[in-house]
């Protein structure tokens, strides 16, 4: 991992995009973004361990965050993967309370780190926390539709849904399919096949590592989060 003290606002011009930020002026963004301190991650890393402290809230920058839970077993499912002007870390912060579940960055994400002490001042705007709740607020939404299909839905839609939540925003699913038929929960020879299925319908192409969606606008209507 690298720190870097830099212009953020400059260097990340999209992240004045966040959705987090989008009540604030454009004055307010560069101050919000500038404040704080660039990591980068070359290999795959945890972030936050499940049970750890979160130094305050993490903005990806680049690349993806893997969120993920161990079991009392040890063995870890992934919940949800974190994108470009998206964010985590901040409720274990400002509550000061044990981080929920592991926060994985992938090779050669770059995240900005929000210390608490800044994120509390920035919580006191209340234009930064009606941003804030309502990215909350579509997270949890994520999180119980997962959870309602996992219950429902055959193997099949599970498979296009978490490949389309874990795919990064080219498209590329870049991890083993070991990853989904953990959180899909079957077998690595039945996601092999469900992807095989995709593919005939034109809808993915294998890479040398991982999955492309080729047909993203399809793949959406199909499987896409409501």
């Amino acid at each position: 991992m690298k720190n870097i003290n830099i212009s953020n606002s400059v260097r990340f011009p999209h992240l004045m995009r966040s959705p987090l930020l989008a009540g604030l002026s454009d004055e307010d963004r560069v101050e919000f973004l500038d404040a704080c301190v660039v990591q980068i991650y070359e290999n795959l890393t945890d972030v936050l361990v499940q049970g750890g402290q979160s130094k305050g809230l993490y903005m990806v920058a680049h690349g993806a965050l893997e969120i993920n839970r161990a079991s009392k077993g040890g063995e870890r499912v992934t919940l949800l993967l974190v994108q470009s002007g998206q964010t985590m870390g901040e409720i274990e912060s400002i509550g000061d309370c044990p981080v929920v579940a592991n926060v994985t960055a992938r090779r050669g994400t770059t995240l900005l780190l929000c210390p608490r002490e800044t994120l509390l001042g920035w919580m006191q705007r209340p234009e930064f926390l009606k941003a804030w709740m309502q990215q909350f607020a579509i997270q949890v939404a994520i999180q119980n539709d997962n959870r309602v299909m996992d219950r429902v839905d055959p193997i099949n839609f599970r498979v296009g849904r978490y490949l389309w939540q874990f795919s990064d925003r080219h498209g590329v699913f870049d991890r083993s399919q070991s990853l989904l038929a953990e959180t899909v929960g079957c077998s690595r020879q039945t996601v092999n096949g469900v992807i095989k299925e995709f593919k005939e319908q034109g809808l993915v192409e294998r890479l040398r590592q991982g999955v492309r969606i080729i047909d993203r606008e399809r793949f959406e209507e199909l499987f896409g989060t409501p």
